[in-house]
């Protein structure tokens, strides 16, 4: 009887083993190089001349505590609405050389800032050439990755 059993394990075992290696699984693998197309876009530089104004303007802007809160208490915030409201003024695109002095008001509400600059506008507006590529990769390098300090405009007394 055992040698029967154990016959019958055998068989039992070897058509397991060739039904396992006679079943078939579909597969397939292929390779090929790939070169996918890199699209970017660019925009060509626009180059411009400024016009400087010969006059030093000197105007002083007053800012209320509450202008001053809405800006963020914040200096450099404060200096750029007053240099848009020179610009305005003098109907310039920018101050070249602007100085600022900020004075806070001495009953407490708010602030003087005055602005100093010569009014400058951009003229001549043209596509970058191959004479502007040096002094525009120049101005790229020299660029700073820091940026402007922050700096708190700090309120004394009452308000």
């Amino acid at each position: 009887m055992k040698k029967y059993l154990m016959v019958i394990i055998c068989l039992l075992t070897t058509a397991v083993t060739v039904d396992a290696q006679t079943k078939k699984v579909n597969f397939r693998q292929s390779q090929t190089r790939m070169a996918e197309p890199v699209i970017s876009v660019y925009a060509k530089p626009l180059v411009a001349d400024l016009k400087v104004g010969e006059t030093r303007i000197n105007d002083t802007f007053d800012f209320t505590n509450s202008e001053i809160e809405a800006l963020g208490n914040d200096i450099p915030n404060l200096r750029a609405r007053a240099m848009f409201m020179a610009n305005q003024k003098h109907n310039c695109d920018m101050l070249v050389s602007a100085s600022f002095d900020i004075v806070s008001k001495s009953d407490g509400t708010g602030y003087e800032v005055t602005v100093m600059g010569y009014p400058a506008t951009y003229i001549n507006w043209r596509s970058a050439q191959t004479s502007d590529e040096e002094w525009i990769r120049i101005a790229k390098m020299n660029q700073t990755a820091g940026g402007e300090q922050t700096q708190a405009i700090r309120q004394t007394g009452s308000r």
